[in-house]
């Protein structure tokens, strides 16, 4: 009677008792790896998935950023010519040509950067740099030169022009510091795959500080501009300008403070990667409607010479560059 072989490992089943428990164990582990390696190629494809969603929605986003800024400016340049570029420079006229044009060159890089990833951690810094830095330039400009408008609201006093300066400088300062934090925690991450986001910063959160900032220092001018707005109505001010500088001050300031909130959440909940997602969105609205405001009161102020309201004829001091 021949001896029982077993086909799976080529052993007399009596040599390979001793063996029985580990090779039990063994094929556990076997099957414990294969199960393993199985979640890992699912998790990578679910990744993948992601990073290529994400890569989507940050092109689509760019896009139109890029189409809001474009159409805007075609369809205010006329107005821009007539009543910024034919008149004589001054600070004001600087303050909102760097507004009208810092946008554009966030906008390109940001462009170039999202159809080039970045291969070395210079270039991160650098691109981060630029967006980060260039967005601090474009916030303060453009709230320097609604906060000037509104101080004309109140026939330039000096009390109001100092509360200003001490909110308009605590806001530089701490917008500078957040951006400055935000800009050097860059980091790079080296993937094979062009589609994997390579510029990642840790300090979203920095970020996201700074446009608590922003929607603070907005809430802020937004309440003096209603309160001069209640006072200069109940007073039976009503010219067509002064309707205009009034309604469009609450509206723009009031949407602005919800665009710097919706920028403050969605940077803290939105993946890593999503970093710049809502810079330059930010950026655009921020300086179309500060600049739009801008236009519409010069134009207005045009409509309305006539008039002889005291608060007309205190802002249109301001805004027309074509007297000397």
């Amino acid at each position: 009677m021949g001896i029982p072989w077993d086909r799976a490992t080529n052993l007399p089943i009596k040599a390979m008792r001793p063996y029985v428990s580990n090779s039990w164990l063994l094929r556990a582990l076997v099957g414990h790896m294969q199960y393993v390696s199985a979640q890992i190629d699912d998790w990578f494809l679910m990744a993948e998935a992601d990073a290529l969603n994400h890569l989507r929605v940050r092109r689509y986003i760019q896009a139109a950023s890029a189409t809001i800024l474009f159409f805007d400016y075609l369809l205010t340049f006329d107005c821009e010519y007539d009543l910024i570029w034919k008149s004589p420079w001054n600070f004001v006229k600087g303050c909102f040509l760097i507004a009208r044009y810092v946008p554009f060159i966030d906008l390109s890089v940001s462009l170039y950067f999202f159809q080039n990833p970045a291969t070395a951690l210079q270039t991160c810094v650098s691109t981060y740099s630029v967006v980060g830095y260039g967005f601090f330039a474009g916030q303060l400009i453009a709230e320097f030169i609604l906060a000037y408008r509104s101080w004309v609201l109140y026939h330039k006093s000096i009390i109001v022009a100092v509360l200003f300066i001490i909110v308009h400088v605590v806001y530089v300062c701490l917008l500078y510091f957040y951006i400055h934090i935000f800009v050097k925690s860059t980091i790079y991450v080296p993937s094979l795959r062009s589609h994997f986001y390579p510029c990642l910063t840790p300090s979203l959160g920095a970020l996201s500080n700074g446009y608590i900032i922003i929607m603070t220092y907005e809430l802020i001018i937004l309440t003096f501009v209603a309160a001069r707005a209640m006072q200069t109505f109940k007073g039976g001010i009503a010219t067509r300008f002064v309707r205009t500088v009034f309604k469009d001050g609450i509206l723009y300031y009031a949407f602005l403070a919800v665009l710097s909130l919706i920028g403050a959440i969605s940077t803290r909940t939105l993946p890593q990667d999503y970093g710049l997602l809502t810079v330059c969105p930010h950026s655009v609205i921020h300086a179309v409607l500060s600049c739009r405001v801008f236009l519409k009161m010069r134009r207005e102020a045009q409509v309305d010479l006539d008039s002889d309201s005291v608060e007309s004829s205190q802002i249109l001091s301001t805004v027309i560059f074509a007297d000397p």
